[in-house]
């Protein structure tokens, strides 16, 4: 999304050929923010969080051909807030799944799983339990068989920790604290976890600061959430190690993540 001086925001969406010239690229909606994009293999499906009228803000999901033209018509999902800023999007044949986090008729930010289909959206399921303590930045990926993997940070042992659910299809509703894994138990901050499937494995990575600077860590698992490796640290840095992306390469993983040097050149001990 673009942000003017002013501090309009406004999500886009296009396409490029492998030259970097632009197809082509388009407003998603005025006063809109943090667009997530998946597609399915004939359709770009896309959230996004939209200002209403009253000045709250929602959860939208719509679709687009790969020439730009919308396919079907846009649906609200649910109520976001101004602390909802990671939304995540899988896409299982014709229905599209968004997690995202929010303060809800909730303490703090709980997350929060959706669907929309051809015949509109699901009602919105609050999946964490409102103990207070915020639970942030989910991702959620489809796997083989009806099976799905959602990750997250959670504030509830008193310290951000990763956890993760893997889980079928039928059972990813209700509250997921305690059917879920802890998979941190650092002194430092464990963030940004992000999970993918490859076959019947989930490769997880996510970054955590105990060593002073945030450090890129991953472990994989199987299909019922038992632990197929320990952990592994991946970065060496000096620098903050951060917001990795993972995807199914060959037999294993792939990842990318920024390296991060804080503008005061500081490095906590």
């Amino acid at each position: 999304y673009e942000q003017t001086e002013g501090g309009r925001q406004t999500a886009m969406l296009g396409a490029w050929n492998r030259d970097g010239s632009r197809k082509w690229a388009h407003e998603i909606a005025a006063a809109s923010r943090n667009p997530v994009v998946r597609s399915n293999g004939r359709e770009i499906v896309t959230a996004w969080i939209q200002s209403e009228a009253d000045g709250a803000e929602a959860v939208w999901v719509g679709s687009w051909n790969a020439s730009g033209m919308e396919t079907r018509a846009r649906t609200r999902l649910g109520p976001a807030s101004k602390t909802t800023w990671n939304l995540n999007l899988a896409v299982d044949g014709a229905e599209a799944w968004v997690v995202f986090d929010a303060v809800n008729a909730t303490r703090s930010n709980e997350l929060f799983f959706g669907r929309v289909g051809p015949a509109g959206a699901q009602p919105l399921q609050r999946l964490t339990r409102d103990d207070g303590m915020a639970s942030k930045y989910p991702d959620l990926q489809a796997g083989a068989q009806g099976r799905v993997a959602l990750t997250w940070y959670d504030t509830r042992d008193g310290n951000d920790e990763v956890y993760l659910l893997v889980t079928s299809q039928s059972e990813l509703g209700g509250e997921i604290d305690d059917r879920a894994r802890r998979i941190t138990t650092t002194q430092g901050e464990s963030v940004g976890a992000y999970v993918a499937w490859n076959g019947e494995r989930v490769g997880l990575a996510w970054s955590d600061k105990t060593l002073g600077q945030h450090e890129v860590y991953f472990q994989s698992f199987d299909s019922a959430g038992q632990p197929l490796t320990s952990a592994e640290r991946l970065t060496t840095s000096d620098t903050w190690s951060l917001v990795p992306a993972i995807r199914p390469w060959r037999e294993g993983f792939a990842l990318a993540w920024t390296e991060y040097r804080p503008a005061s050149g500081h490095r906590e001990r």
